[in-house]
């Protein structure tokens, strides 16, 4: 097994180490990576007193990371402390710890008397563990999302080993006082761990010559059978592709300080314009209804393109029902798809009263893939974002420029859309073009045929209502 930083003498002696654990009914040491062997090595080993560790997601690292704290703790005797941004993520490496804490006699006789393995595994709840010789593990979250907590909780613990995991999801303040964990403390060794969400710190820790470098891509698992190549090319088409899997940065260009990427570069918005409509297959309406003195929105969406037909202000918010009407019969649109919060919801609720095949949306509610995004305004916002990439054209309009406002960023490892409320707090209005392509998008394209099929059959109906109820 050919290692990166280890010497042969150093692997066969890691792997004789891995012998001791069970992974899936056999001893780790047969179903172990070359990769693996490396992060074992360099935690186990301490091959440096600063150790940087990024690899693609779903890579084994968690895993094998507790397998390096049981030897740690209860073979060296050494107290590890494990800080993460969340509650949840800190659980993860303890949850391995706990489940391997059996597999051989150096691991459980440790135990202090009374503890039982069985009893530890079943306890989810469990932050910490002593052993009989003064090691053990302990798992810190140190709240990425609130400064506070996460002052807190990193201030009152000390190690002279500290693993961070999920590293880039922990801010630069409270990252600062994580590294203070290991203050006073003789050959300390800390250890980053993580995916490059963000150019912070633990960008910063990649470029650093003090940390040993552990990078494994994508291309690597595949080599090692640790991913298939149909795996990786579905993996392209979901977000954050060349975070997950990739382990590249976001370019320095396209990050804000407060870690928000923005949804479209500049040449991405240019290349994804033309002068004219050239609409094919079915089409629907998306509809943003504003009151005030901000404007009401009405998008049309076909196959390949999106078109602002309607982007006014109106004194009535009613009076956008008849406006969609005519629109909706004169461009032959199989639905139509209403934001039907706040205000909106009149709207929607007047035209699915008159009969249109209409949808209301709500930006505000679960995705249908809540593993990947916020809610289901950052689902529609990427479908949107996706759809353009791949040969969706915007009608020039001058409302495309509100693009040049969306961002995004991972919390938590999900894509969140920047709340309208920062935007305007920023003095940026509400991106009203934008939503109304957006929602375009909260459609299928075999609920589009079902649709348009209703409609063939029900324009006389549609008139009759349109004629009573413009009186």
């Amino acid at each position: 097994m050919e290692s990166k930083i280890l010497s042969s003498e150093e692997v066969k002696f890691c792997l004789k180490l891995l012998s001791l654990f069970i992974l899936e009914g056999r001893p780790a040491n047969e179903m172990v990576t070359a990769g693996q062997v490396d992060i074992f090595g360099a935690i186990v080993l301490r091959k440096s007193n600063r150790i940087h560790i990024m690899t693609s997601t779903q890579y084994g690292k968690s895993l094998i990371v507790a397998l390096a704290c049981l030897v740690l703790s209860c073979i060296e005797g050494e107290l590890v402390s494990i800080p993460a941004p969340t509650e949840e993520k800190a659980k993860i490496i303890m949850r391995y710890y706990l489940q391997h804490l059996g597999d051989h006699p150096l691991f459980y006789s440790q135990l202090e008397r009374g503890d039982k393995v069985d009893k530890l595994i079943m306890e989810t709840s469990r932050d910490r563990l002593v052993l009989r010789n003064r090691g053990g593990v302990f798992i810190l979250s140190v709240h990425a999302s609130d400064s506070q907590k996460g002052f807190e909780a990193a201030m009152g613990e000390g190690s002279r080993i500290v693993i961070q995991d999920e590293s880039a999801l922990i801010p630069d303040p409270i990252e600062a006082t994580v590294f203070r964990m290991i203050a006073g403390k003789r050959d300390a060794v800390y250890v980053k761990i993580g995916n490059p969400f963000y150019r912070n710190h633990f960008y910063r820790s990649s470029k650093d010559p003090r940390y040993l470098q552990i990078f494994i891509d994508y291309k690597q698992g595949i080599r090692e059978g640790r991913y298939d190549i149909d795996f990786i090319e579905e993996a392209r088409t979901k977000p954050n592709f060349d975070i997950l899997f990739g382990c590249q940065f976001p370019s320095d260009d396209a990050i804000t300080n407060d870690g928000y990427i923005k949804l479209l570069t500049d040449t991405e918005l240019k290349n994804c314009q033309v002068e004219h409509a050239q609409h094919a297959g079915f089409t629907v309406l998306g509809v943003d209804p504003a009151a005030g003195g901000d404007k009401s929105t009405i998008v049309l969406k076909s196959a390949n393109n999106q078109e602002v037909l309607f982007d006014q202000k109106v004194p009535d918010v009613m009076n956008l029902v008849g406006i969609t009407a005519d629109l909706y019969r004169t461009h032959n649109a199989a639905m139509i798809l209403v934001d039907k919060t706040g205000i909106g919801q009149g709207v929607y609720d007047r035209l699915k009263e008159m009969g249109f095949e209409t949808r209301g949306i709500n930006f505000g509610e679960k995705a249908g893939d809540d593993s990947a995004f916020y809610n289901l305004k950052a689902e529609l916002y990427w479908k949107q974002r996706k759809w353009l990439l791949s040969g969706g054209r915007l009608v020039k309009n001058k409302g495309w420029d509100e693009f040049e406002n969306i961002r995004y960023k991972n919390k938590e490892g999900r894509v969140l859309i920047q709340p309208k409320e920062e935007l305007f707090k920023q003095g940026i209005a509400s991106p009203n073009c934008v939503d109304a392509a957006v929602l375009t998008q909260a459609v299928t394209d075999n609920a589009i045929r079902s649709a348009r099929r209703v409609r063939q059959h029900g324009m006389i109906w549609h008139d009759r209502v349109l004629e009573i109820w413009r009186g």
